[in-house]
């Protein structure tokens, strides 16, 4: 439920009270936000800011002229046309007493219809006497049309801030974990400043999230921090595939210049603002094919060729294979340096790269050694020959758990944990060489992420496997490890995110990962429900379409008719 009615609700819908006045205009021109009028059908009536991707505008602020305790709501006019689905809609928003910008934007059922406004609950805040809300746009990497047409202010009743304080001291609903690429970030909106990494991670403060896990780079030992063991993730090309991919190699060199270091900018802001900061690796993805193999492929795949994955035919495969210890080893030495960072956790992703084994020769010789065949003359699914491939992996997750229990406790006093992103059920584990069953047993695992995978047959196809809730509430129950229920960003609108999370509880998960948080959280529309999905004993009662939400009718904008005879139909 979204606290504050709108009886006394105070709204701000003339945009021209901004400053500094210089950076408005009532044409459109490259660094001035252009002020347009507009008038609903439910009787709004201001002047609107907007610039397009190119306007390159400055910062503006509006005054607010209120104090205390607040519901916040932006009213978002994205104003394109059907043909500018491309062109990516946000707004970067902060109060002056905000450490960072955040942003926003309409929900995506929304981000092209202009003939509406559609009003999004921001957040609660006790706004200080003389906060003015800032207003930017994205310029850096991917630049981004932005506007606001108007700001809704509604008073907060003493009981709803004292439930809202009381919320915000407990940690028991922070049953969600948030997970960055590691990626994304740098590919779309090249930060160049600390802030700019820090912005990525504001939207969780005071959300149910208590975990984030933040990939070290594109995978494998390409990283996207300063690092003695691994590799920039992007090189310096002289011709890049896409403008992120320059974008993403621009944000290295400009942040390297500035000896800012992006990993110790998000593990220290993401301590400060209560959440555990866990790192995160892609477990099998060293290499892929051309064209984008100058961007992704490590040194460490190209220099060791003896370490690829090897199938049962004796063809090469595009993994490297952990049955070498210079794999693991590699990995372990990049771990052990990420984890003098002050980090919580080490999560391993094995939902991106299976295989890790297949038929190399150490395996060979080792099966053979014990069991005295040949696994290549066995059935791919000879739960021998699974079981063997599969206590390497355990090996060396035995061998993560001893240095991490040598780097001494994590910031908050506790043991660092191993979370490990895996497949949906028991069998898929096992063929590609986890055991969990074993993994749990002797207490090598904190948290289970359970994610849907492909069938195998028809993985071209996108089809994937539901997650079996049954064997992980089984496997995890009287046990020290938490299971917790991935969901993807094809289940991240309100509806589908409320069911997957309710059956998920039901099952006995722990609670809910969010995957690329990032690109959910400027979402305010579902933002406000999706935040909220750690409230475990609220679900029941929690309606999706609660969300502070509104449409609201254009009668007009820039003195043209936007209702009966709409001029969009001519486009």
């Amino acid at each position: 439920m979204i606290y504050g009615g709108i009886s006394k609700t105070i709204i701000v819908s003339d945009m021209s009270t901004a400053i500094p006045s210089s950076a408005l205009s009532s044409q459109s021109k490259v660094g001035q936000w252009r002020l347009i009028d507009y008038t609903t059908k439910d009787g709004l009536c201001g002047r609107l800011l907007h610039v397009g991707p190119e306007t390159n505008a400055p910062e503006v602020a509006v005054p607010l002229n209120v104090s205390g305790w607040h519901a916040i709501s932006i009213g978002f006019w994205p104003g394109h046309l059907w043909v500018d689905v491309c062109d990516q809609y946000k707004t970067k928003l902060k109060l002056t007493s905000d450490a960072n910008f955040v942003y926003g934007s309409p929900g995506p059922e929304d981000s092209t219809r202009n003939a509406i406004l559609q009003e999004c609950f921001w957040k609660y805040a006790c706004i200080p006497s003389g906060d003015m809300l800032h207003i930017a746009q994205q310029v850096n990497g991917y630049a981004r049309s932005a506007s606001i047409a108007f700001i809704r202010l509604t008073p907060l009743l003493e009981a709803e801030i004292e439930s809202i304080k009381a919320d915000r001291a407990t940690k028991a609903n922070r049953r969600l974990i948030a997970t960055n690429d590691g990626h994304g970030l740098f590919f779309l909106d090249c930060p160049q400043t600390a802030a700019d990494i820090e912005s990525a991670i504001e939207p969780l403060r005071n959300s149910d999230v208590g975990k984030l896990f933040w990939c070290l780079g594109t995978g494998g030992d390409a990283v996207n921090y300063p690092s003695r063991i691994g590799e920039i993730s992007e090189p310096d090309l002289s011709d890049y595939l896409r403008r992120g991919d320059r974008y993403l190699a621009e944000s290295m060199q400009e942040l390297g210049k500035q000896g800012i270091d992006p990993l110790k900018v998000a593990c220290d802001y993401a301590h400060s603002i209560g959440l555990e900061f866990h790192i995160s690796m892609r477990m099998g993805a060293f290499a892929i094919f051309p064209p984008y193999d100058e961007l992704f492929t490590s040194q460490t795949y190209l220099q060791h060729p003896e370490w690829r994955c090897v199938d049962k035919d004796g063809t090469p495969v595009v993994r490297l294979s952990y049955a070498f210890e210079g794999v693991r080893q590699r990995l372990l030495e990049l771990f052990r340096e990420a984890a003098n960072y002050g980090i919580d956790g080490i999560n391993l992703i094995y939902t991106r790269g299976a295989p890790f084994m297949l038929y190399e020769q150490p395996l060979l010789d080792g099966f053979a050694a014990e069991y005295g065949k040949d696994p290549r003359q066995l059935d791919d699914h000879d739960q021998s020959w699974l079981h063997y491939r599969a206590d390497v992996m355990t090996d060396f997750i035995v061998s993560l758990r001893r240095e991490l229990d040598r780097s001494g406790v994590s910031q908050s006093g506790k043991r660092r944990e191993i979370s490990a992103h895996v497949l949906n059920n028991r069998e898929n584990n096992l063929f590609h060489c986890l055991d969990l069953n074993k993994w749990v047993r002797e207490e090598l695992v904190d948290n289970l992420i359970a994610s849907s995978w492909w069938v195998e047959k028809d993985w071209k196809k996108g089809l994937l496997d539901p997650i079996d809730m049954d064997y992980f509430s089984g496997l995890c129950r009287n046990s020290g490890t938490n299971w917790y229920y991935n969901q993807s960003n094809h289940d991240c609108n309100p509806e589908k995110a409320m069911e997957y999370t309710r059956k998920a509880y039901a099952a006995g998960a722990a609670g809910l990962a969010l995957w690329d948080h990032n690109f959910r959280d400027p979402l305010w529309k579902w933002w406000s429900v999706t935040s909220r999905l750690g409230h475990r004993e609220e679900l029941a009662g929690m309606d999706p379409a609660d969300n502070g939400a509104r449409h609201h009718e254009l009668e007009s904008v820039g003195g043209y008719r936007m209702d009966r005879y709409s001029a969009y139909w001519c486009y």
